[in-house]
């Protein structure tokens, strides 16, 4: 008996992580993990953050925006240390960190009901959620704030120093990182909101050695607040027409992808039905359910960590989901149920996916041949590239030619809209004259 009770409580984390290993482990056709190499061997090279542009032609020779640094250079030293194929495993392990843990927000002495319902919706949010698991660094943000929500859930059970502690640690080093930490300090005390309750915070004011988590929590939130309003801002000016982020496709609308969208809102209903289904704290988990929703609806690139927010929401609320409640026959039904959702996520995803390469790097993607020809053979430049070249170009040649344009979308509106009527054949004739270019590279599989 205690052999068996023992498999019950392992088996969903032996589930979710051998899922999500087979679902993550993919290869690489990320077209900025060029442009993240690019700038970690220069970073390295120059012992400095503070360089100057070194790969566009029409940017200005000033201080580079070294935001992402930190995992610019690791992913620069992990690629010369284990190479494309390492950095394929390296996301796989990262995806197996972020979810297997989750399972562990189940009691004890859950109900098998309760148990398969989890394991259900955590595949099915890593179905979806494969399309964002790149080479780039909101992968490391997703396990920063997937390791905070964990935290968050012990520290509310059990008020101690070492969560808080480790939780502002996380946000730190979230902070160089990626510009989203702002969104990651909002959705962190929303989700901390639905946690507690207003004697819990009574409770902390009466405790003089807990006090200062209180202001702990307060000073995150300062920051948060106004990290948020000026990112807001920032990305509100780049979508605007014009704007270096308007024609970048992952800031568009998720339901502009069709392909993700029905599944991102599947996946998001079933979080919201199960989010709802305790009735304590059921207004405040459907408002960070709300908030979420709108965070990966408006933009695409969010459905990730909007899932992910999503997914902790809906196993809480889960928390109270006991047989009795729901019936024997449910309850029979529960692990048929949880298969066939699972079995059909799994093999959507499987079979979504271009299987030239199980690992490694989908070379086909990437103007590989085209830029050592123009390298090797001196072609004239000056050089007009389009916008997906440019991140690999910028790797293989290094800055010593200079590309027009990369996946930053930098060098002003007219740059950009230049590009634009460049590829949509818009007197491109008149334009290649006006930038006196000489030589073009361009691929016909993408439009940016």
């Amino acid at each position: 008996m205690k052999t068996n009770s023992q498999s019950r409580l392992y088996l969903p984390y032996l589930l979710v992580a051998s899922f999500s290993a087979i679902v993550f482990l993919q290869p690489i056709y990320s077209l900025d993990y060029w442009t993240h190499l690019a700038f970690g061997r220069e970073f390295v090279n120059s012992l400095s953050v503070n360089i100057p542009e070194p790969f566009l032609r029409y940017v200005e020779a000033g201080p580079i925006d070294s935001t992402e640094w930190p995992f610019q250079v690791l992913l620069y030293l992990a690629r010369s240390t284990v190479g494309d194929i390492g950095i394929s495993i390296l996301i796989a392990l990262t995806g197996m960190a972020v979810f297997t843990p989750i399972v562990s927000l189940v009691a004890a002495d859950a109900s098998s009901l309760q148990r398969y319902a989890t394991v259900a919706l955590i595949t099915a949010t890593i179905c979806v959620a494969q399309y964002r698991f790149l080479p780039r660094p909101e992968v490391l943000t997703y396990l920063l704030f997937s390791i905070s929500l964990l935290l968050t859930s012990s520290w509310v059970r059990e008020p101690n120093w070492k969560p808080i502690a480790i939780i502002v640690v996380l946000f730190l080093v979230w902070l160089p990182l990626h510009i989203s930490w702002p969104i990651g300090i909002v959705f962190w005390a929303v989700f901390l909101a639905t946690q507690t309750t207003t004697q819990f915070w009574t409770d902390l004011i009466h405790n003089k050695k807990r006090r200062w988590y209180i202001l702990t929590v307060g000073v995150v939130l300062l920051c948060g607040a106004v990290g948020a309003g000026r990112f807001a801002w920032e990305v509100l000016s780049g979508l605007q027409e014009g704007g270096r982020m308007a024609g970048i496709s992952e800031m568009q609308p998720v339901w502009e992808f069709p392909d993700v969208a029905w599944q991102f809102y599947l996946v998001a209903l079933l979080a919201g039905i199960f989010s709802g289904i305790s009735s304590k704290g059921r207004r405040s988990r459907l408002l960070l359910w709300a908030m979420a929703l709108v965070l990966g609806s408006i933009v695409v690139r969010n459905v990730a960590f909007a899932l992910i927010v999503m997914l902790f929401n809906a196993v809480l609320g889960l928390q109270p989901l006991q047989t009795r409640k729901v019936g024997h026959i449910a309850a029979r039904l529960a692990p048929t149920l949880a298969s066939s959702i699972n079995v059909f996520m799994f093999a959507n995803a499987l079979t979504s996916r271009d299987y030239d390469k199980i690992v490694g790097l989908r070379q086909a993607l990437f103007p590989m041949n085209s830029a050592t020809l123009i390298l090797e053979r001196g072609l004239a430049t000056p050089v007009f590239n389009n916008f997906d070249s440019g991140g690999y170009l910028n790797w293989a040649w290094g800055g010593s030619i200079k590309t027009f344009i990369d996946g930053r979308a930098l060098g002003g509106g007219k740059l950009l809209q230049d590009h634009l009527n460049i590829i949509e054949a818009k007197r491109p004739d008149l334009l290649l004259d006006e930038h006196n270019i000489r030589t073009v590279i361009t691929q016909g599989a993408y439009h940016n």
